[in-house]
């Protein structure tokens, strides 16, 4: 079973990362034959949309970024977990961003994403874990994933600016270790 996590933090070594690090080690504890890849949006160069609508001629971006590569491994992976903290009431303007020219460039019309499982991680301080969830829930839903959750979504809640600081949300831990392994049991697809 392949998971991919993508990491939208605009910053390596906070909160968002973390999360991701939890979850990683809690795979590798309990279902040891996953095969587990961490993309991190902030390291790969991802450029905006355009809007030329090339990708309507031959069926993919023109552009020449990271984004085809990406796109790949999420193709190839059975279990897609989006991570990301929310900036400005919403997704970071980097998932945004890569969203967008997956979307537009790669996954429209065709939903070569269909029917893999899914599942979000939304770190962030006070505010807009709900606005950002529908967004990313709405992505999810158009790309026609299925999206697993743990009775709660998996809001990670934390002071939004000490960088690298211990996660002190046990109920926000519990529900993303339980959409964890949810994910991995998922009709008899972990042990």
């Amino acid at each position: 079973m392949k998971v991919l996590f993508l990491n939208g933090a605009l910053r390596r070594k906070g909160t968002t990362e973390e999360a991701i690090d939890i979850c990683v080690n809690h795979i590798k504890s309990k279902y040891p034959y996953a095969d587990i890849q961490v993309v991190y949006l902030c390291e790969e160069e991802i450029v905006n949309c355009t809007s030329c609508y090339k990708c309507d001629e031959d069926g993919k971006c023109c552009i020449e970024d990271s984004v085809f590569g990406i796109v790949q491994k999420m193709l190839e992976a059975n279990v897609i977990i989006y991570a990301f903290p929310v900036n400005a009431f919403g997704l970071s303007s980097i998932m945004q961003r890569f969203l967008e020219r997956a979307g537009v460039g790669y996954l429209r019309f065709k939903r070569p994403l269909r029917n893999k499982l899914s599942g979000a991680i939304i770190t962030g301080r006070r505010y807009s874990h709900e606005i950002a969830w529908a967004q990313i829930s709405l992505n999810i839903m158009l790309n026609e994933m299925i999206l697993v959750g743990s009775g709660f979504c998996p809001f990670i809640k934390n002071d939004g600016k000490a960088l690298g600081s211990k996660i002190i949300d046990e109920e926000g831990l519990n529900s993303l270790i339980a959409m964890i392994d949810r994910i991995m049991n998922f009709q008899g697809v972990g042990v």
